[in-house]
């Protein structure tokens, strides 16, 4: 009885649309006078067949919910700014592995190796230690300011000079740059990324962001082939982040002679954040929609698993009609005996 209701449910979907959708279960599960080994070939090639496209639904649908689960995505950022704030990555996999900050070359700045005002025009190499975090900072077309604060250690880093000198760096160190009108300065960043300033009533003078834009970059199904979702705008006064980075951010930043920095980088993770000023903050991400809409590949595999069930729904019409048929003439047979 058990095995009759299994092979009920999995062939009912098959024959709901029929007239008479029970008739036509009972032509597969009754035995019949007359029934020979054709008619049992029938039933079991049929089963196979009905088995085959469940197995293939399973998977069709096991493929879809992984790609429609929340799976991370590219990020890609480019806005102009007067802060960016960028924190040591810490991977999900290796917690214990300390990430290392490129280094960074400078020609004739001013350091301040432990925040006072005690200060060096040097030139050469900046090291940033791996647990630093990095303040980048220039307020219209100011001075361009590289801030390090490190809250677990009391060395942020080092300065080795062009003379090969190195400077050990306090918890609390700084760097500022005149920027001239010929001045271009372009640095490589990594790490966990966040663009924008907090407005504060209270405060002066408020780092922002002046403009930008995110788009997301994510993998077809099949094909693998990338596809952009976006761009969305960033306004100014926007403060942009990535929630649960599958990776460390990276990119670069360009400050020359216009207002703020210039940066471009890439993400991947799960969400981005938008925090707008005294309003509602936005998600973004690359929802069942967009995914829907973008994959084709998608599309095509669901129309693949529609044209399985129509063909197979047929074949089994055709496979019930011939049962009847052999059983007809087993019946014929059997009355002549």
């Amino acid at each position: 009885m058990k095995k009759n209701n299994a092979w009920r449910l999995f062939l009912s979907p098959f024959v709901v649309f029929d007239e008479v959708p029970d008739s036509l279960l009972s032509i597969f599960e009754s035995e019949a006078r007359g029934d020979d080994g054709e008619v049992s070939n029938v039933k079991s090639r049929i089963k196979i067949a009905v088995l085959l496209f469940w197995v293939s639904s399973v998977l069709i649908f096991l493929s879809s919910i992984i790609y429609f689960s929340s799976k991370p995505a590219v990020f890609i950022v480019s806005a102009n700014v007067e802060k960016v704030m960028i924190s040591p990555y810490i991977s999900k996999k290796h917690p214990d592995r300390k990430q290392q900050y490129p280094v960074w070359k400078f020609s004739n700045i001013d350091l301040y190796p432990d925040c006072s005002e005690n200060k060096e025009k040097i030139s050469g190499f900046l090291y940033p230690a791996s647990d630093t975090y990095i303040e980048l900072l220039r307020i219209q077309k100011g001075e361009f300011i590289i801030d390090l604060d490190n809250e677990v250690s009391d060395v942020s880093g080092f300065f080795k000079t062009i003379a090969g000198k190195e400077i050990i760096l306090d918890d609390c160190a700084s760097i500022r740059i005149n920027v001239n009108e010929n001045d271009s300065y372009i640095l490589q960043i990594e790490g966990d990324i966040k663009i924008g300033g907090n407005i504060k009533e209270s405060s002066d003078v408020v780092p922002i962001l002046y403009s930008g834009e995110v788009s997301i970059l994510d993998k077809a199904l099949v094909s693998q082939a990338y596809y952009k979702v976006g761009p969305y705008k960033l306004n100014m006064g926007d403060v942009f982040t990535i929630n649960r980075l599958d990776m460390k951010s990276s990119g670069f930043i360009q400050v020359d002679k216009d207002k703020g920095i210039k940066i471009t980088y890439s993400s991947k993770g799960h969400k981005g954040y938008i925090k707008k000023y005294r309003t509602e903050g936005i998600e973004i991400k690359n929802g069942f929609w967009n995914k829907l809409y973008n994959d084709q590949s998608l599309i095509v595999l669901w129309s693949i698993w529609l044209g399985l069930f129509a063909i197979c729904r047929t074949w089994i019409r055709v496979q019930a009609n011939k049962i009847i048929e052999l059983r007809r003439r087993g019946y014929h047979f059997a009355g002549k005996k």
